[in-house]
């Protein structure tokens, strides 16, 4: 159990053996013109919603399974559009505009759960808290928030919230936060700690 904890596109329904994951499918019709910013899926902690979230342009859309609809919010053109999935709300980054939320039942973007929250380009959930970097200011910056409360609120100003400097002599700016085998991995230019 727990042995391939890794595998991508790969399933394991067949005791004993390993088969490549059925291919995709077409939700709809396009949902916008141009380059696609940001893609991700919202899925409430309870399993709720699960909705397909994409940005293209200067606008966000889900998928409500028969049609994209528009979340209400622009987001700044030609910016990349960073998603995460954590106390069932969707969070966006884009270094350009302030954190967003969205939970999946109003029609725009909101300021839930993102008081005190820096502007930034990278989000990571992480044993129950929020990390977010990328900050042009402060490039070596790794920011977190309080632990999720039994309300599942956090703020990015709360008692236990903060941020630490990674290794900013050495290792140039960090450019990703990924977690694996319970460690939050962050990458740097010319480091990874």
């Amino acid at each position: 159990r727990n042995s391939v904890q890794h595998a991508l596109n790969v399933l394991f329904d067949k005791i004993g053996a390993a088969r490549v994951r059925l291919g995709s499918t077409l939700l709809g019709s396009a949902p916008g013109s141009g380059n696609c910013l940001g893609l991700s899926v919202f899925v409430t902690d309870n399993m709720g919603i699960n909705y397909p979230v994409t940005v293209f342009g200067t606008a966000a859309q889900y998928y409500n399974g028969s049609a994209w609809v528009s979340i209400t919010g622009a987001f700044a053109a030609s910016t990349r559009v960073r998603f995460e999935n954590f106390a069932n709300y969707i969070f966006s980054v884009n270094g350009s505009d302030a954190m967003r939320t969205w939970d999946g039942t109003s029609g725009s973007w909101g300021t839930t759960q993102t008081t005190g929250s820096p502007t930034t380009t990278l989000l990571r959930e992480f044993k129950q808290r929020m990390y977010t970097a990328g900050n042009t200011t402060y490039p070596d910056r790794l920011y977190y928030s309080t632990l999720v409360d039994s309300s599942l609120a956090i703020t990015w100003n709360g008692t236990g919230s903060g941020s630490i400097d990674v290794d900013p002599d050495y290792g140039g700016n960090i450019t990703a936060l990924q977690k694996i085998s319970g460690q939050l991995l962050i990458f740097k230019n010319f480091g990874l700690y």
